[in-house]
């Protein structure tokens, strides 16, 4: 060390351990068990295929494309507020798969739903790219309303 250098602050932020890696590992982590918690009870337990297969999409939804911060408390209240919406985006979607016409159009007008809803605040963009996953899955042909419930 040199005379000019200056010294070390020692009110200065350390980083998090680990960084930006760690953090993705564990995120990763967190959605493979949430995931394989939500698929393999509902598809050989129950034997529904298609709720699995909803279930693993609604955890990919949130859990992968979703940015939620806040407290615990903060963050089960968005995401639970976030499949309620889900729930009406898959009804919607699954109807709308009817006609390639009206799907797409779904599409475009939830796009545009879920681009704008931003401005409700930070917790609506967090899952904003989730909710899109939500209409998109049953948008696809084939029609197949019987799954709805």
């Amino acid at each position: 060390m040199t005379a000019d250098a200056p010294a070390a602050d020692p009110h200065r932020e350390r980083p998090a351990a680990g960084g930006p890696v760690r953090d993705a590992l564990l995120r990763a982590l967190r959605v493979t068990v949430a995931g394989c918690l939500a698929f393999y009870p509902l598809r050989y337990g129950l034997d529904d295929s298609t709720a699995a297969l909803y279930a693993l999409f609604a955890v990919i939804a949130l859990g992968a494309l979703s940015e939620v911060t806040g407290t615990p408390a903060a963050r089960t209240r968005t995401y639970l507020a976030a499949v309620g919406v889900g729930a009406v985006l898959v009804t919607a979607g699954t109807l709308a798969a009817v006609n390639t016409v009206v799907a797409a159009t779904g599409m475009l007008v939830v796009g545009f739903v879920v681009a704008y809803a931003g401005v409700g605040g930070p917790r609506i963009v967090g899952v904003a790219n989730g909710l899109q996953l939500f209409y998109i899955l049953p948008s696809f042909p084939p029609y197949a309303p019987d799954t709805i419930d």
